[in-house]
């Protein structure tokens, strides 16, 4: 995309990444922190090797720590002062993980420009710098369009697609209601996850996809009621709603609590409903398995919005300009 604009791009990232688990078991001490503290120094050397040509570049744009252990806040202070044109664009409260206030502020600090996701992001932010752009997250409406109409006699789908590690905390919040829903309703449940489990601990229908870049679009097209469940909390109120963009990139309607900027994605009642007890969750995934065309005009009008609102096209122009303020 950037191309397009006249903007070369390389990316980097910390060897090994962040996602890295060690292996080998806690109580196996001399190990496990042998191979902790091997990974540690073997990232920074990785960076270290990586910022000796950083000056080349016309910018710098980070969307984490160049190494993910909190305590090493050196690397970023090196990159300051090797090209001074750093901009730092996050999209989750990370803040909020063990003893990494202090790293995240440090690195809004030396950024010329902060980009937050939201607005809760971008009050921790103001603690740190005034230089704050709010750009939310997008979905390339060239690729996601509204997906062809199902038949009449296809049992209606209710889908949840996010990350493996947050998926028993799904499955906790929504077992009860899908399960109570089931009593009543005749429906199948979608789950697309990286890393999917064979099965799920919940009584209901229910089909299981693993989530891989190539099928992403073609994979959520199976599902006819996006949900968005999360429980409030700081780390929450953070999140910048990318599965309920997702889902009205692809023009259907979302179920979600009422946390955060879920109320900014979702129009209540018009693209979708904003929940906030289990007795709304089932009083509202009710009425759209039952009203095939409520749930067609619901997803028009959240394709309409996340185009209008949460796309590329609306959206990479304001980039644009940040980066040209700045070079």
């Amino acid at each position: 995309y950037l191309k397009d604009y006249g903007y070369d791009v390389d990316f980097s990232y910390p060897f090994p990444d962040g996602h890295w688990k060690n292996p080998i078991d806690r109580e196996n001490k001399i190990i496990f922190w042998a191979i902790e503290y091997l990974v540690k120094y073997t990232r920074i050397i990785s960076r270290l090797f990586l910022l000796l040509k950083v000056s080349k570049y016309s910018l710098v744009m980070m969307n984490r720590p160049l190494v993910p252990d909190p305590e090493v806040i050196f690397l970023e202070k090196l990159l300051s002062r090797l090209n001074k044109n750093v901009i730092f664009d996050f999209d989750d409260a990370i803040y909020l993980n063990e003893n990494h206030d202090h790293k995240i502020g440090g690195i809004i600090k030396i950024s010329k420009i902060t980009i937050a996701g939201n607005d809760y992001l971008a009050s921790f932010a103001k603690r740190y710098t005034a230089n704050i752009a709010i750009i939310p997250t997008v979905v390339d409406t060239n690729i996601y369009k509204i997906r062809r109409s199902k038949t009449s006699n296809k049992i209606t789908t209710i889908g949840w697609s996010g990350f493996h590690d947050g998926l028993d905390t799904m499955i906790d919040f929504m077992k009860p209601i899908l399960e109570k829903l089931f009593l009543s309703k005749k429906f199948r449940f979608i789950l697309i996850t990286n890393d999917p489990p064979s099965s799920i601990p919940i009584s209901v229908d229910y089909s299981i996809y693993e989530w891989e870049k190539d099928t992403e679009i073609e994979v959520l097209n199976n599902i006819d009621i996006g949900i968005m469940p999360l429980k409030d909390s700081h780390f929450n109120r953070g999140k910048c709603g990318f599965k309920l963009i997702q889902y009205g990139g692809i023009g259907i309607p979302s179920v979600a609590s009422d946390v955060g900027f879920n109320n900014k994605v979702i129009d209540n009642e018009k693209t979708g409903f904003l929940v906030g007890n289990e007795r709304e969750w089932i009083d509202c995934l009710s009425k759209l398995i039952d009203d095939s065309n409520l749930r067609k005009k619901m997803g028009e009008d959240a394709y309409e919005k996340v185009s209008n609102a949460y796309s590329i096209d609306n959206t990479l122009p304001k980039l644009i300009k940040l980066f040209d303020t700045i070079i």
